[in-house]
């Protein structure tokens, strides 16, 4: 049996490499009620900065970094979970010398 959901490659709209569970079904665009990406920035890296039209949630898996959320820095590690509410500009910025991971 096939499994019911995927994974696509994406670079939009953070601008790093990110891999978005999907269903199998629907390729992109998708109006799914949610969908879930697996992303990894590189040391010295981060995401570009956007906003999304829904709430977010970002879980920190390994490494740390820094979010940044309209305008305001707080450090992100391994273990925190941030939530973010719709049209909140954000980005992850990895600041340390190794891989920082995050399920978004």
């Amino acid at each position: 049996m096939r499994p019911a959901i995927d994974a696509v490659l994406i670079t939009e709209p953070a601008s790093v490499p990110a891999l978005v569970a999907v269903p199998v079904l629907a390729r992109l665009p998708l109006n799914a009620p949610f969908e879930g990406a697996w992303v990894v920035v590189k040391p010295g890296a981060a995401t570009g900065a956007h906003s999304h039209h829904e709430y977010e949630m970002f879980i920190a898996m390994k490494g740390k970094a820094v979010v940044e959320a309209d305008g305001e820095q707080r450090p992100f590690v391994a273990g925190d979970i941030l939530h973010l509410t719709p049209g909140t500009v954000h980005r992850a910025i990895n600041d340390s010398d190794e891989d920082f991971e995050f399920y978004a």
